[in-house]
C-alpha cells in the first residue's frame, strides 16, 4: 500500500519482440476497481515496449468522471514476480489519460 492505495510489484513485457519494463526489477501497479480494463500504461512505456509496433485496437473509455477518452493497446503480458505468475491481456495507452496505473519503478 502507498497512501492507502493497493498496489503490486509487476513486470511488464512485449513477449512477440522480447521486450520488458522496466529492463531490471519491477514497477508498482495500481489497482483501479473503476476501470474494467486489464491495464493502461503510459505512451512513452508503451513505445519503449514496442508494442506501437504491433497490431493495434482502437477503442474508447468512459472515465469515471463520465469523460470520454480515445485510446490504443494490443494483446501484451503482465507478470506477478513475487507470486511467479503472469497474464496476457489488452494493454493499452492514451494522450488523454489523466493518470495511468503505473505509479513508480523499484
Amino acid at each position: 500500500m502507498i497512501d492507502g492505495t493497493p498496489v503490486i510489484g509487476v513486470v511488464l513485457e512485449n513477449p512477440l519482440l522480447s521486450t520488458r519494463y522496466p529492463a531490471n526489477g519491477y514497477v508498482l501497479a495500481v489497482f483501479d476497481t473503476e476501470y474494467e480494463g486489464f491495464a493502461v500504461i503510459p505512451e512513452d512505456i508503451f513505445k519503449k515496449l514496442r508494442l506501437n509496433e504491433l497490431s493495434l485496437y482502437r477503442r474508447s473509455m468512459i472515465l469515471p468522471n463520465g469523460k470520454l477518452v480515445e485510446s490504443v493497446g494490443t494483446y501484451s503480458r503482465v507478470t506477478i514476480p513475487e507470486l511467479n505468475t503472469f497474464r496476457d491481456g489488452f494493454i493499452e495507452t492514451s494522450k488523454d489519460r489523466a493518470r495511468s496505473r503505473i505509479c513508480q519503478g523499484v
